[in-house]
């Protein structure tokens, strides 16, 4: 099955690949280098818009996948679907609707080490934490920035 997990965030700071790939360095979350595509030092990666970014963290798995894009209804309309629209608090709906940007972290979580789930909510969280999100990890809910259940 593939984790799907999406931060939706108030905030319109660009984070770039570049601090996103740092932030997985410095966690030293892997026994292996990891690598990125594009590479954390290319100009690409510095880049304020973006719209994906490649976690290769072990040789032979699948990468884990960064995608960041803008907020559009459909994707608020994919939560609703996935709880149940009376599951949503109408504070944290009018906080999801308020998003300005989404972040997608998607991997295979039959091959996520626990390290590599580690990493995710650490991620999850540091999103949510400096950019003003919700958490949305289809088939589990909805979670605050410390990823704490806001639903089910």
């Amino acid at each position: 099955m593939s984790l799907l997990v999406r931060v939706f965030c108030r905030s319109e700071e660009k984070l770039t690949r570049r601090q996103l790939a740092q932030w997985v360095v410095d966690g030293a979350f892997f026994d292996e280098e990891p690598r990125f595509s594009p590479p954390p030092e290319s100009a690409e990666a510095a880049a304020p818009e973006w719209s994906s970014l490649e976690l290769h963290w072990e040789a032979g798995r699948p990468p884990i996948r960064f995608e960041r894009e803008p907020m559009a209804p459909a994707l608020l309309a994919q939560v609703e679907e996935d709880l149940g629209q009376e599951a949503i608090k109408p504070r944290e709906r009018d906080r999801l609707a308020a998003a300005r940007q989404v972040f997608l972290l998607r991997g295979d979580d039959s091959d996520l080490s626990d390290d590599a789930l580690d990493m995710l909510d650490t991620i999850e969280h540091f999103l949510a934490s400096d950019l003003d999100g919700l958490i949305w990890v289809r088939g589990e809910g909805l979670l605050d920035a410390n990823l704490q259940p806001l639903t089910r």
